[in-house]
């Protein structure tokens, strides 16, 4: 039985003084791969030999996913030569910032938003925010040209679509950082794209890491989204800079699925030789 991934914070239950019960299951597996150093100090302090680090193996997957990415032609044709804001797997709360700031921002700017959770009143809200600015990317999917140069927003109302049109993105905003759980950073940095995200990420260490990098920012308020996107939007040299950091963070810290497949099959060699 093998752990991946896993990442460990002092505040569990494990390294409580009432974590005993909850201590005895960790012996019981092979191997545990963590994600970090940290992770890795607090198994062994209770012990454990069965630890080894090997990082988050979601950076190999953004990575392949970036590799083999394909265009998509209607966000390309939603998009031009305007610049592209992506907004990943947004709550309520992600709303509440970022559409006031959408609706005072004036210059040239084309918005993909992408709900979480893909619900009629989510998009009637955003629909009534900016009404006849709009349009669902469904409906303009079923058209056989689809006329959305149009439109300043694109709705995405259906799965699966989110990870091949950060492709496009110039900038981009990921949700669930205001209490949900932050999503996946790491789709838009593969590609290169700036993130920005709400003030409860130290939970994720990638985000963390990322921040210190100088390719994701944190923001808690409307006055520090203008102060952040209107950065990105007006210093094109720090934009390319900021792409090369991200793509750089993602090839750099790939490789962990590698490691951990090595082991196992080393592993199901020896148990064979044993048997």
């Amino acid at each position: 039985m093998f752990l991946i991934s896993a990442l460990f914070r002092p505040e569990q239950w494990f390294f409580k003084p009432y974590g005993a019960w909850f201590r005895k299951i960790l012996p019981g597996f092979s191997q545990i791969f963590v994600q970090q150093e940290a992770s890795a100090r607090l198994l062994q302090g209770l012990g454990l030999a069965n630890v080894q680090i090997a990082g988050d193996t979601r950076f190999d997957r953004v990575m392949t996913t970036a590799q083999k990415s394909e265009e998509v032609p209607l966000v390309q044709a939603f998009k031009k030569q305007t610049p592209l804001l992506v907004v990943g797997s947004c709550w309520g709360r992600d709303l509440d910032l970022l559409l006031p700031f959408l609706k005072q921002f004036t210059n040239p700017l084309k918005v993909i938003l992408a709900p979480h959770e893909i619900e009629e009143k989510t998009l009637q809200r955003i629909e009534q925010y900016f009404p006849g600015q709009t349009r669902r990317f469904s409906l303009a999917r079923q058209e056989t040209k689809p006329e959305v140069s149009a439109y300043k927003f694109l709705l995405v109302d259906n799965v699966g679509w989110l990870a091949r049109i950060y492709r496009e993105a110039d900038m981009a905003y990921v949700g669930g950082a205001f209490g949900e759980g932050l999503h996946n950073i790491l789709e838009p940095a593969a590609f290169g794209s700036p993130v920005i995200f709400g003030p409860q990420y130290q939970a994720f260490p990638e985000a963390q890491a990322l921040i210190e990098a100088g390719g994701a920012f944190s923001v808690s308020s409307q006055d520090q989204l203008a102060t952040v996107f209107g950065r990105l939007y007006q210093q094109e040299a720090r934009l390319f800079q900021i792409q090369a950091i991200n793509r750089d963070f993602v090839r750099r810290e790939a490789g962990g699925s590698l490691k951990i497949a090595n082991f196992f099959f080393q592993y199901l060699n020896n148990v064979t030789k044993n048997d």
